[in-house]
């Protein structure tokens, strides 16, 4: 993405940061959830470095994540302990922010219960099986 002619990002409260590589304008908050490889990145550095970065788990976002692509001092405290401290989070609120989500099972686990929760709200989708319990465990083909 570094070598694109311009950048776009959707960010929360449909603000979009967009210019040429490297530019952002205040304020914006992309989320960087695609680059979960190491050596994949998709935002450019210099956005990362004028920008509060906040991965969801910092050694893997620093191994796999936007993050590797900076130092670790670079990079901002977890999401868990902007949680605990909201005041952290509330000073950089006028300011370009980066979530980092390089995505751990808790919170798959925590959005899936939202999705849930809001289809029963609404009174919408179908519970099915999705686990598969073969008789032979041996046999994928082998159903109950």
């Amino acid at each position: 993405m570094a070598d694109a002619h311009s950048l776009a990002f959707s960010c929360r409260g449909a603000t979009t940061i967009a210019g040429t590589p490297g530019s952002a304008r205040a304020p914006g908050s992309p989320n960087a959830i695609g680059a979960d490889l190491i050596g994949k990145f998709e935002v450019p550095v210099p956005v990362l470095k004028s920008a509060f970065v906040t991965p969801d788990h910092l050694a893997q976002a620093l191994r796999e994540g936007e993050c590797q692509q900076l130092e670790e001092g670079d990079v901002g405290p977890d999401l868990m302990t902007l949680c605990a401290d909201p005041e952290t989070a509330a000073r950089h609120r006028d300011g370009v922010t980066v979530f980092d989500s390089t995505g751990f099972g808790l919170e798959d686990h925590v959005a899936l219960d939202v999705l849930l929760e809001l289809a029963e709200e609404a009174g919408i989708g179908d519970r099915v099986q999705i686990e598969h319990l073969p008789d032979d465990a041996l046999n994928p083909y082998s159903f109950q």
